[in-house]
C-alpha cells in the first residue's frame, strides 16, 4: 500500500452551460452563456462556453453588453422564483454525476454544483494488490501527466504548451512506474479517472475535467492550468 492518498478533483466543464446545451442540443458547438438574474443589465455571465471564450466574452460581463457586441452569442437565463435564482435544474443534473461516480466508490466529496472530490486510495489499492503487473491497463489519449522538462528532453518526450506529456503510448505504464514515486498507482488512478470521465459522459452526455494529487489542496489549482 502506498504513502500517500490519491485524490481526484473532478470538474464539469461550463456546467451550467451543458446543462442548458443537453435540453438544446442545436446550441452545442456554440458560443453560449448562461445568465443570472436577467433583470438588471440582461443579467451578468454565470458560465460561458469554450466557444464565447474564444471570442473574448468573460464571466461577470453584463447580457446587455453581450448582445450587442456578440449578437450571435445564444444566451441562456437561471430561472428564477421570487426574485432567486432557481437552480434545481442544475442540481438535478449534478446529483446525475455523483450518481455516476457512485458506481465506482461512495467516498465523494461535493465541492459545489459542479465540483467533487472523490478518494480513489481504497480503490487503486485493491486494485494494485491483485493485479501488480499493472496488465489490464490500457493507454489513453485523454490523460496527461506534467513532466519536468529535463525529464522529458532525457527521454525525448514529447510536451504539451504545458509542460505535459500524453498518457496514450505503449509504455505509459512504465514511464510512471521508473521516474515518479508511487508511479504504479498513479497508473491505475489514471485509468480509473478516465473510466469515470467516460462513465459519466456515456450516462449524463456530460462532459468534465479532473485531476489527481495526494490531498485536495496541493493539486486545485492545477486542474485549472492544465485542463484539457
Amino acid at each position: 500500500m502506498g504513502m500517500n492518498r490519491i485524490v481526484m478533483l473532478l470538474d464539469m466543464d461550463c456546467f451550467y452551460v451543458q446543462v442548458e446545451q443537453r435540453e438544446a442540443p442545436e446550441t452545442k458547438g456554440k458560443p453560449c452563456i448562461v445568465s443570472q438574474y436577467s433583470e438588471w443589465k440582461g443579467g451578468g455571465a454565470l458560465a460561458i462556453s469554450y466557444e464565447a471564450r474564444a471570442l473574448g466574452i468573460k464571466r461577470g460581463m453584463f447580457g446587455d453588453e453581450i448582445r450587442a457586441q456578440y449578437p450571435d452569442v445564444i444566451i441562456f437565463k437561471v430561472p428564477e422564483k421570487r426574485g432567486k435564482a432557481e437552480l434545481t435544474k442544475y442540481r438535478v443534473a449534478s446529483s446525475e454525476v455523483i450518481q455516476c461516480i457512485s458506481e465506482f466508490t461512495s467516498d465523494i466529496e461535493r465541492a459545489s454544483i459542479d465540483e467533487a472530490y472523490v478518494d480513489l486510495t481504497a480503490i487503486v489499492d485493491s486494485t494494485l494488490d491483485r493485479d501488480n503487473n499493472l496488465s489490464s491497463l490500457q493507454p489513453n489519449s485523454e490523460s496527461y501527466v506534467l513532466v519536468n522538462s529535463d525529464i522529458a528532453e532525457k527521454l525525448n518526450l514529447e510536451l504539451t504548451q504545458t509542460n505535459c506529456v500524453s498518457l496514450n503510448g505503449s509504455d505509459w505504464v512504465d514511464l510512471l512506474h521508473s521516474h515518479f514515486a508511487e508511479g504504479k498507482r498513479l497508473a491505475i488512478a489514471s485509468e480509473l479517472v478516465y473510466r469515470i470521465r467516460q462513465a459519466i459522459f456515456r450516462k449524463t452526455g456530460f462532459i468534465c475535467s479532473a485531476g489527481i494529487g495526494p490531498n485536495k489542496t496541493k493539486f486545485r489549482w492545477k486542474i485549472r492550468k492544465y485542463r484539457y
